[in-house]
Formats: structure tokens, C-alpha cells, sequence
């Protein structure tokens, strides 16, 4: 916590990309230590593995600094705040033109539209299982249609208000599309931006009750979608044993990074060397106009750490798994870092409110770090892509109404 603390002096703000790396990771590591040492399900957590979150959270507060050393010194306007625990990310208030809003509606629903139709029929699978999402995303433009509705859940999250219903209506059916493609991360990640997004802006402020129902709705998310593949397909009854495998299976979820890269560390890496996988998505890339075989990312070793066995290890643990070198891990966390920081540093003090879902895109995907490291993923990288042109073309792009006029250097409360 001491890195929280220093980053809300560096940037005035608790949302940063250190914190929303670290401050999940570390609650989770606590809950894996403390109910794999009480639960007679999983193995124990070895507790030297612990140094090697550390030394990749101070790499990221080495960033930090660079960066802060630039940027501009804000100033709180209301002083009575300063004795808030909760501060104040130093954005402008940003109006759309509705103009760009409502063709974003249209294209939207257009792509929806095209993915719902490009579903496979049910038949003996089930909606959501890996075989309906592997039928489902053969076609290559389907999973880049995916990715975009991805990029669209999360604009509509942040903008879903009184003036814009239409967006509650393109969030369930894009909800719908995202439970077809199987991965239950990429309906969370999403949703999750957007909130934060929402807050950065104002529109929602960061308390207890937000941070519980951030809570909720995973544990719902989780929940929804083994009740359409277990007990609406058939495959189990809504039992007591079926409530006990859900609560070890989630538990399983939320601790399975921490802990098998724990039992990882303390047995040497099972992993060979992986580097190659580690950057796979931008070696891809190149072998997509090259014709070479792409590099499969997925870590191969699978590690029995109770109730199941696990093949992710966490962000910090994935990145060091794969290097299996400390310099590699510290060269290679340093970029990741200053990359990230430098999308944090241009959104907030950008008033373009797509370079803001970029950088709260990466701040979604930090916090789930916990459970693995997403940019092994080329979706991660498209998403933030997509907001980047979006921003590029809200810019750029003529309007036929007149824009809402912008207000600048309003500090706005998280």
C-alpha cells in the first residue's frame, strides 16, 4: 500500500496504472495465502514468490516517477476536499457531439447485428461453452468484430444516462455477443473501463457501494455463465454440491494466478524459455504479412494447485515465468511501464474522451492482473487501437450540429 500512497502524492489520484496493477494483485495474494493455509482444497502458498510482484510494482513506480516529473502540477480549486480521502483525476469535461454519438449508435448495432447472425445454431452445444465460442470465432472478421463491440460496451457503459438509453440497449445486446465468444474476462474488461471511465469523469464516484458492486457483478458474471453451461444445458442440477463446486471454482479463479505461480516459483519454472510468446501478439503481426506460423502464447504447463489444475500465473508472474531471467523481467517491465505510463500521461491531460477509454481500457486490464497478464492477447492491443482512431476521427471529423462548447481545467472528484 505504500506505492498507492506514494502515487496519489506523484499524481494526485488513486487511479493510476501502478495502483490498478498492485492493489488488487496484493488483496488477492492475501486471500490466496490465507485460505490456501485454512482450505484442505488447495496447496499452500509458498511466500518467497512474493519478491517477485515487489520488484515489478517498484519497476512501475520507477515510471512513475519519470513521467510525474513532467507533468503538470495541478491545483485543488475547492480546499475543502483536501481532506477527502478520495482526490480528484485532473480531466476536462467532455460533450460529445451528438452527431458522432449517434453514428457510433448506428455502426454499433450494424456489427451486433452481423455477429448475432454470424452465431452458429445451438444444436447439441452450449451458448457460451468453448465449443459454440470456437465455432462461433473461426471466422477471422467475426473476433475483430468482437473486439470492436468490446471497444463500444465500454464507451456505452460511460456514457449510459438519462439522455442516452439507447446505450443501456447496445449494452445487453453486446453482453449477449460477448457471452457467444466464450471468455468471460472480455465481458468484465469492458464494463470495468467504462466505470472507470465514469469516475475519472465524474459521472460516478468512486465509494464503497461502486467498489461492492464492482464485486457483485463479477461474481454474477461468473455465476450467469456456469448456469447457462452446467444447469440450463443439462450437464448439472441447481443443488447444494452444485453451489459448493461453483463457490470452489470461483475461489479457484480468483486465486489460481497467486497460487500456481507461488508452486511454480518454489519448483524452479516449470515453464521452458518463452520469451518469444511474451511479445507474440507484435511477432504475429509480422508473420501475418510474412506467411510464417504464429506463436501461441498459452502457457503449455498446467499446475494442479487443488480443485483443478492452472495454467495462468498472474501479470508479474507470466512476465517472469516466460523471461525466466531477472534481467529480462526488469528490461521488459521497465517498457511495459513506461508505455503504459505515457497513454496515462497524454489522457489525462487530453480532453478526447476515446484517449481517456484507452487509457482506462489498460487501467481494466491492469486490474485484473491478478489472474494473468492479458497482453500476451492481441485483442488487448486492437481495443486500445480502436479508441485511439475513434479519438482520431471525434477530432478530425466535420459535424453538421453545433458542438457543445468544452470546458477546460475543471477538476473533476473521483
Amino acid at each position: 500500500m505504500l506505492f498507492a500512497i506514494f502515487e496519489k502524492k506523484l499524481w494526485g489520484t488513486y487511479i493510476t496504472p501502478l495502483n490498478a496493477l498492485s492493489i488488487p494483485t496484493t488483496l488477492v495474494i492475501i486471500i490466496a495465502i490465507v485460505y490456501s493455509h485454512l482450505s484442505l482444497t488447495f496447496y499452500n502458498f509458498y511466500l518467497p514468490a512474493i519478491i517477485v510482484w515487489i520488484v515489478g510494482y517498484a519497476l512501475f513506480q520507477l515510471s512513475s516517477v519519470i513521467f510525474s516529473t513532467a507533468r503538470v502540477n495541478y491545483k485543488v480549486q475547492n480546499q475543502e476536499l483536501k481532506s477527502r480521502i478520495l482526490t480528484r483525476y485532473n480531466i476536462s469535461s467532455e460533450e460529445k457531439d451528438k452527431n458522432f454519438y449517434k453514428t457510433l449508435c448506428y455502426v454499433a448495432s450494424f456489427l451486433i447485428l452481423f455477429a448475432i447472425l454470424k452465431m452458429p445454431s445451438v444444436g447439441d452445444m452450449t451458448w457460451g461453452s468453448d465449443e459454440f465460442a470456437e465455432e462461433f470465432v473461426k471466422d477471422g472478421i467475426v473476433g475483430h468484430v468482437i473486439v470492436f463491440i468490446c471497444a463500444i460496451l465500454g464507451y456505452m457503459v460511460y456514457e449510459i444516462d438519462k439522455k442516452h438509453k439507447y446505450a443501456l440497449f447496445l449494452i445487453f445486446l453486446s453482453i449477449v455477443v460477448l457471452y457467444g465468444q466464450g471468455v468471460k474476462s472480455w465481458i468484465f474488461v469492458p464494463i470495468l473501463s467504462g466505470l472507470i471511465a465514469r469516475i475519472v469523469s465524474g459521472k460516478t464516484k468512486l465509494n464503497l457501494k461502486v467498489v461492492c458492486c464492482v464485486v457483485v457483478l463479477s461474481f454474477l458474471i461468473f455465476i450467469i455463465s456456469y448456469l447457462l453451461i452446467m444447469v440450463v444445458a443439462g450437464q448439472s442440477e441447481f443443488n447444494c454440491n452444485f453451489i459448493e463446486f461453483l463457490f470452489d471454482h470461483f475461489m479457484f479463479y480468483l486465486i489460481g494466478g497467486p497460487l500456481s505461480f507461488s508452486i511454480d516459483y518454489q519448483n524452479g519454472l516449470y515453464e521452458p524459455y518463452m520469451f518469444e510468446e511474451l511479445i507474440s501478439p507484435i511477432i504475429n503481426l509480422f508473420n501475418y504479412f510474412s506467411g510464417d506460423k504464429y506463436i501461441n502464447p498459452i502457457n503449455p504447463i498446467y499446475l494442479y494447485i487443488g480443485h483443478s489444475e492452472n495454467n495462468v500465473r498472474t501479470a508479474m508472474g507470466t512476465i517472469f515465468a516466460y523471461s525466466q531471467d531477472w534481467l529480462i523481467f526488469i528490461i521488459f517491465n521497465i517498457l511495459l511501464s513506461l508505455t503504459l505510463y505515457i497513454i496515462f500521461a497524454i489522457a489525462i491531460h487530453s480532453n478526447n474522451i476515446f484517449i481517456k477509454m484507452a487509457n482506462c481500457c489498460n487501467i481494466a486490464l491492469l486490474c485484473l492482473g491478478f489472474f494473468d497478464y492479458f497482453w500476451l492477447n492481441l485483442s488487448s492491443y486492437e481495443i486500445v487501437a480502436i479508441y485511439i482512431i475513434l479519438a482520431f476521427l471525434f477530432k478530425y471529423l466535420p459535424c453538421n450540429n453545433k458542438s457543445v462548447k468544452r470546458r477546460s481545467n475543471i477538476k473533476l472528484i473521483i
